[in-house]
């Protein structure tokens, strides 16, 4: 079973309204915040469009617009500025005591992920807008096909649950023809390529993600592999030196 079967299969039946932004704003996920599952968790709940995920959110979102809406343009973006983060940003230069607060440091981490939105007719749902109550605009995405998109970050999933580097490269690889250009698959990439000892292909993969999307773990990451400053000051600068000990 794909992607689209999956979502179509376990989207929830709703009331649809006059206009597909609407008809998503009803529906109503159960979204918990403050509550951090370890990843292996999250990329179980990612491999069954589970709700509990963003991912599964997403799917089921497109799932509703194609069946209520057959007629929109639907499509996925990949966010590479997170409109959340930069909140979080914001609220640590006004408070800058919060980089004592591990959850509101793990937060601000877990905002700067790659992740989905769906783009309907060219405008963006956040699923987390409903929670929040507020419209939430990425400031920078970069579109894919929305099932192929959904499919990646599925594959990329089976890959973190893999324990062998060569699989999970096979399967990353995969994920890449199924749907170049994402910064999810690149990212994954790099432990299984330092593993198997292709640690230049491994920086090469982090250095384009953080000229795509740069955020504290791509900054991190060039750190440990270049051991060049720069990148340690860039990271400190934007995010404190308390965030070292959240990787």
């Amino acid at each position: 079973m794909n992607a689209r079967q999956i979502a179509h299969q376990i989207a929830p039946s709703i009331i649809p309204q006059s206009n597909p932004l609407d008809t998503l704003s009803g529906m109503n996920f159960d979204i918990q915040f403050g509550q951090f599952i370890d990843q292996a968790e999250f990329a179980k709940y990612n491999l069954v469009l589970d709700s509990r995920s963003c991912l599964g959110r997403v799917a089921q979102s497109a799932a509703v617009i194609e069946q209520y809406f057959p007629e929109a343009d639907l499509q996925a973006a990949e966010v590479w500025s997170d409109w959340l983060a930069e909140f979080m940003l914001c609220m640590l230069s006004r408070h800058p005591e919060k980089r004592f607060d591990p959850t509101f440091m793990q937060e601000w981490l877990m905002y700067e992920e790659p992740h989905l939105v769906i783009l309907v007719d060219g405008k963006q749902f956040e699923p987390l807008s409903l929670q929040l109550e507020q419209d939430i605009i990425h400031p920078k995405v970069q579109i894919f096909p929305v099932w192929e998109a959904v499919a990646v970050n599925m594959m990329v999933s089976q890959a973190w649950l893999e324990s062998d580097s060569a699989t999970k490269l096979e399967i990353l690889q995969r994920a890449e023809e199924t749907c170049p250009g994402t910064t999810v698959v690149s990212e994954n990439m790099v432990e299984p390529l330092i593993c198997l000892g292709r640690v230049n292909e491994a920086r090469e993969k982090v250095a384009w993600c953080l000229e795509q999307r740069p955020c504290a773990r791509t900054l991190f990451m060039m750190y440990t592999l270049t051991k060049d400053e720069q990148y340690y000051v860039r990271l400190v600068e934007g995010y404190t030196e308390e965030i070292v000990k959240y990787f």
